[in-house]
Order: structure tokens, then C-alpha cells, then sequence
């Protein structure tokens, strides 16, 4: 195959990328072995016109001249390489200058020529190019350093400081970069490369306040550790270990998803591959651990394989061995500006709870349920909710101790708020820990009965044209926050990476009451009942007659149908009352069976799709739960014009 030159060239120095890329792939087709003449022809013909490429030249001509001998080069390995010996130098030469072109198209590519040239020389060109390289990256650490603006924790950043710490910096990025592909392509031929010149520079670009520069600093250091052989060619590693495992600490911490994940990898290759590692296991292992529960999906499951790939299968018993490590770490991150941070900090000590020995656990019970007693006042709805779930575990296993430091009533009260949350999952989560309350505390039941009673009889006090969301945005919520409408703090301002909104939310406002966040709206008297069908199924588990004894009082509630939202209320009841079903048993259920059919087949009717939908499942699980033809037998006792719309969503097997 004959290779046409110019064609391919037109495509390389082309200003679109669409062109470019096209060019790449018939470069990347091509067989070196069918056409090696033309090949090197063509690169020498490339290098030729980079070389004499004047510093004001049309920047694609730049890229597409290295983008094609990066093409090229890549299809040879150290052994086939003779025909280009000559020129590897010029085409180092002339990469590192282009390191420090304007364009960061050609600073890239110019990175990714030097990484296939460190693969053709076996190592040599790093060695000849890291103190260049070097000088590079202290200039722009420096010259930006002075460039740096203060920017101190507080709730809202400007857009300047937001463009400050998030734009790409120029140089610095693509070098760093650069630096990543030519120790990524010495392979095994990395050493003695380090020293500590070169990591005092790795630990400055850690700390820098560009979080690109940062995340490109990880994807280094992750290169340092990728193998055991490369870690114990180069010593230095072991002597400043403690230095590293501070720093992949701030990293697995990091305010941005992106530097998250790349500290993960370091996290990884460095607890895997480094000898001692058990040493720093009291630093990085909460930190990986709560990283599980990342809001970030990349974050999140990377972090969870590497638990899996770190741990083995002595996860819960290395969690005990450093539990005072872990413990502090998970409160001192329920304090964190990061809304996700909060959040994942307590599930994760929900998981603590549930998992771990309680033994290990009960002698910082008191100081958890302090941490996530403050988290209920939190501004983000989904850290409410995953304080409360996670108090509800402490709950169930802890329920003396946290009687004696007299956090009962508290929590009880917390727990009744939430029940009524203006968020459905809110209540949802309530239930569950309400319901491990009534498990605990059986002396508590009258109480709790009454509790749900009124909690049905409150939504004859729902006002007939109440709307939800008075004042409140339309759109969907932020980050787990709904916007007050016309609200100027929240107009026109930056966004953030996953995760990245909490600078803007306080953890907490201390104006009384768990429930006096300023972005969360009073609740509607028919939200109290609502969440009392969450927590009358959750009842039934531990207290069946009980539940049993409230049915009137729900189907009762059921009835007020004088306000909106009253088809989200009938929504619940049908998508709780399955479950609520199997839990009290059929016989118990049987019973009660006919006072529900109005609730469902109004469901069944309703205009509204969310609320048929919910209806017609009830139905079909009913069926699957007693016997299909059982419980049209029983429909049709109750009314006969509805065994064909029953017929109509019951297909029969």
C-alpha cells in the first residue's frame, strides 16, 4: 500500500479536528513492514518542516508534524528503530520546545512524542531531557506561585477564584503531563531516575492550588508505584514513604472529584506494590474506605475495588485494628464544607454500626451520635437523611449507651422531624429508624401508636389550595438543595464538579430546631401523615397487632381527598401496602383486605401516571402475595364492576 503524503498531510495540518483524527487513523493502520520506506521518508519529511517551522507558524502545521511522527515511531519498538537513530535527537530537540508553545494542542502532543521516544531509547532520552523538563516545571511553579491569590475557606467563591483554581494553568499541566508518559514508557528502565529534586517538585505540584496541576501531580506519583520493580529501583521512594502517604491523604480528601480519583490510583499502586505499607494503613485506609461511599461514580467504585484489591478479604478486621483512626476520621469529616463528604461520612459510620464488632465500637458511640446529631441540621437534605438512617443503626445496636448519655429523647424528636420532611426519602429514612426505635425501646410503644394516630388525623388540618412549592424553584434540585425562587444567591453564579457545591451550603444554621435550615421549606400537614405509612409498615415488623390496630386510621386519613396533593398521599399507601401486606401475614391481612380497595382502585383511576402506576403494581403484587384468583374472588364481593379492570392489569399466567 502505497502511502499518499500529501493527502494525509492536507488532513494533519487541518484546523479541524475531525480532519486530524481522520489522518491519524490512516496513520495508525499503516504497516510498517509493507511500506517502511515511504514511512521513514514521511517522517523525515515531517521533522523536516517542523525544524524549519518559524515560531509565529500556523500552529496545525506544529501539531499535525509531531502528531505524524508520533504515529509513525509508535509502531516501532528499541530493536527495529535503526532507520529513525539520526533523527531522534533532532525530534527530541525540537518536542521539548514545543513544550512551551501557546497552543495547548501542540504542548500535549509534543508530551506524547516524548513518551514514545523514552520507549525507543529504553530510558535514555528521560535522562537527557528530566533536567530541561525540570527547569520547565519549577519556572511555571513559581512564576504562578506568585500569581496565587489566598482563598480561604468559606462558604461561596467568586468566579475569579473559581476560574483561579479550576482553568487549565498553561505550561505547567502539559508538562506534567508529559513527564506522566515518559516514566509511564521507560517501563522497567526507570531506574534510579528519582531523586529529591524531582520530588520536592512532585510534592509542590501536589499542593498546588490548580486542581488540574494536582490531579496531573497524582497521575505521576501513580506512575512511581505501578510496580514493585519500579519502586524498588528507585530507594528513594522508602526514605520519604511518610512524606508520600501525607500527601495521597490530602489527595483521597480533595475538594475536586477529579484529584479524588487520582489520588485513589496512587492509593492503590502505593498500599499494593510498597512493602510496608501496613505502616500508613492508619492514614489512608478511612480514607479509602469513606471514599466508597463518594457521591462521584468514578470515585466511588474505584475506590471500592480498590478496598476489595487492598483488603482482601480482612477488611472488617483491618477497620478494627486502626477503629481509633477510622472513628476520627469519619467525625472529622461530618464537618467538612463538602456537602458529599458529610453524606458518605455517615453512612459510612452507619456501616461502622452494622459491621463491626460492638465491642470495638462502644466506646465512641457518644462522640458518632454527636457527630450526627449536628448533621441533622445540615442544609443538604441528603446528609439529613443519611444522619438519621445512620442514627437508627447506632440505634439498634447501642440503644443503652445512648439512653445513658441521654440522647434518647433527642434523637426520638429528630427522628418525628424528619418524619415529615418535605423530601419523600427523608421520610422514608425516618421510618426505618423510628422502626428501630420501637424495637428497642418496647416501653415506648403506647406512645409511639399515639404518635402515628395523630399523624393521620393531622391531614384533616391540610389546607385546601396549599401548594408544595410556594416560592420554591420548579426545576429539579441541585445537589440535594431546592432554590427559593427570585433568591439572588443562587442566580448567576458558578457551578462546581460533582460534589463541589457545598462551599456554598453551611453545614448548619443556628437559629433553633433541627429543621430551621434556611433551604428547606416548612412541611405540609399531610407530609406528617404521609410519613407516618412509612412508619406504620416499618411498626409492623416488631409490633404486627399494633399496626394492625392504626389501619382505620389510615384508611381514614385516606379519604380527605380536599387538597392537591392528596394523590401523592394515596401513591404511598399504595406503594407501602405489599410490603405491609407480607410483613403482618395473610391472616392478619385478610381481615383488612376490603378497606383498602377503594384507596387502590382510586389510584388505579387517577390522573395523575404516577399514581395509576402505583395503584395498578399494588394490585399485581397483592395477587402474587394471596393468589390471583383469591383476590378477585374478593373484589368481586366488594364490587363487581371492578373485577374488569382488575381483569385488565391482572393478566392471567
Amino acid at each position: 500500500m502505497m502511502v499518499q503524503t500529501s493527502e494525509i498531510k492536507t488532513l494533519l495540518f487541518s484546523e479541524k479536528r475531525l480532519n486530524r483524527d481522520e489522518g491519524e487513523s490512516r496513520l495508525n493502520v499503516l504497516d510498517k513492514t509493507s511500506c517502511d520506506l515511504n514511512v521513514v521518508e514521511f517522517v523525515h519529511d515531517l521533522l523536516k518542516q517542523l525544524d524549519e517551522s518559524q515560531d509565529d507558524a500556523p500552529w496545525p502545521v506544529i501539531h499535525g508534524c509531531l502528531l505524524g511522527i508520533k504515529c509513525i515511531l509508535s509502531k516501532y519498538s528499541p530493536t527495529d528503530c535503526t532507520a529513525f537513530q539520526d533523527s531522534l535527537e533532532l525530534i527530541r530537540t525540537l518536542s521539548i520546545k514545543s513544550l512551551s508553545h501557546d497552543e495547548v494542542r501542540v504542548r500535549k502532543v509534543a508530551g506524547e512524542v516524548m513518551g514514545v521516544l523514552c520507549k525507543l531509547t529504553v530510558g535514555e532520552v528521560y535522562t537527557l531531557s528530566k533536567g530541561t523538563l525540570v527547569n520547565l516545571l519549577n519556572m511555571d511553579l513559581e512564576r504562578h506561585g506568585q500569581e496565587d491569590v489566598e482563598v480561604e475557606e468559606r462558604q461561596s467563591f467568586t468566579s475569579k477564584d473559581i476560574f483561579h483554581q479550576s482553568a487549565g494553568w498553561r505550561h505547567l499541566e502539559t508538562s506534567m503531563k508529559c513527564l506522566q508518559t515518559m516514566i509511564q514508557n521507560c517501563d522497567d528502565n526507570f531506574a534510579n531516575q528519582l531523586d529529591r529534586e524531582l520530588m520536592l517538585l512532585l510534592f509542590k505540584a501536589l499542593e498546588h492550588e490548580n486542581r488540574f496541576v494536582r490531579e496531573t501531580a497524582f497521575n505521576v506519583f501513580a506512575e512511581l508505584f505501578v510496580t514493585k520493580t519500579r519502586m524498588s529501583q528507585n530507594p528513594i521512594l522508602s526514605e520519604i514513604s511518610s512524606d508520600i502517604a501525607v500527601y495521597i491523604a490530602k489527595g483521597l480528601a480533595d475538594n475536586w472529584s477529579q484529584v479524588r480519583l487520582a489520588s485513589s490510583k496512587v492509593a492503590r499502586n502505593f498500599l499494593v506494590n510498597f512493602e510496608t505499607a501496613s505502616d500508613h494503613f492508619a492514614s489512608l485506609l478511612p480514607r479509602i474506605c469513606l471514599n466508597r461511599y463518594y457521591i462521584a461514580d468514578g470515585v466511588r467504585i474505584y475506590s471500592q475495588n480498590s478496598w476489595k484489591e487492598i483488603c482482601g478479604d480482612q477488611g472488617k478486621e483491618l477497620v478494627e485494628e486502626h477503629i481509633d483512626a477510622v472513628v476520627k476520621y469519619y467525625i472529622q469529616t461530618t464537618q467538612a464544607n463538602n456537602h458529599a463528604v458529610r453524606e458518605a461520612a455517615c453512612q459510612c459510620i452507619a456501616e461502622l454500626a452494622l459491621k463491626i464488632d460492638a465491642d470495638r465500637t462502644r466506646p465512641y458511640v457518644e462522640d458518632l451520635v454527636g457527630a450526627l446529631l449536628e448533621c441533622f441540621k445540615d442544609d443538604s437534605w441528603p446528609v439529613r437523611d443519611a444522619a438519621c438512617v445512620s442514627c437508627g443503626n447506632l440505634l439498634l445496636k447501642f440503644y443503652n449507651e445512648v439512653k445513658n448519655h441521654g440522647h434518647q429523647e433527642t434523637l426520638y424528636k429528630l427522628f418525628l422531624a424528619n418524619l415529615q420532611d418535605p423530601i419523600p426519602s427523608v421520610r422514608a429514612g425516618a421510618a426505618m429508624s423510628l422502626g428501630k426505635y420501637a424495637q428497642v425501646y418496647v416501653e415506648e410503644l403506647p406512645n409511639i401508636v399515639k404518635e402515628i394516630q395523630e399523624g393521620f388525623d393531622f391531614i384533616k388540618t391540610q389546607p385546601e389550595d396549599s401548594d408544595n412549592f410556594i416560592g420554591l424553584d420548579k426545576k429539579p434540585a441541585v445537589f440535594g438543595v431546592v432554590k427559593n425562587l427570585h433568591d439572588p444567591g443562587h442566580t448567576d453564579q458558578v457551578m462546581y464538579s460533582c460534589g463541589s457545591l457545598a462551599p456554598k451550603m453551611g453545614r448548619s444554621q443556628k437559629l433553633g430546631g433541627c429543621t430551621s435550615c434556611h433551604f428547606q421549606r416548612p412541611s405540609k400537614p399531610w407530609e406528617r401523615s404521609d410519613g407516618c405509612v412509612y412508619f406504620l409498615t416499618e411498626l409492623a415488623g416488631q409490633h404486627p397487632d399494633a399496626a394492625v390496630g392504626l389501619i382505620p386510621s389510615l384508611v381514614e386519613a385516606a379519604t380527605h381527598k380536599h387538597f392537591p396533593q392528596h394523590v401523592v398521599f394515596i401513591e404511598t399507601i399504595c406503594k407501602q401496602l405489599p410490603t405491609f401486606a407480607r410483613i403482618i401475614k395473610k391472616r392478619l391481612f385478610k381481615a383488612s383486605l376490603e378497606s383498602f380497595f377503594d384507596i387502590i382502585f382510586y389510584a388505579v383511576a387517577s390522573d395523575t401516571q404516577l399514581t395509576a402506576c402505583a395503584g395498578e403494581q399494588c394490585l399485581v403484587e397483592l395477587s402474587q402475595f394471596l393468589g390471583r384468583g383469591i383476590l378477585k374472588g374478593r373484589i368481586d364481593m366488594w364490587n363487581p364492576n371492578k373485577v374488569d379492570v382488575y381483569d385488565r392489569i391482572v393478566v392471567p399466567q
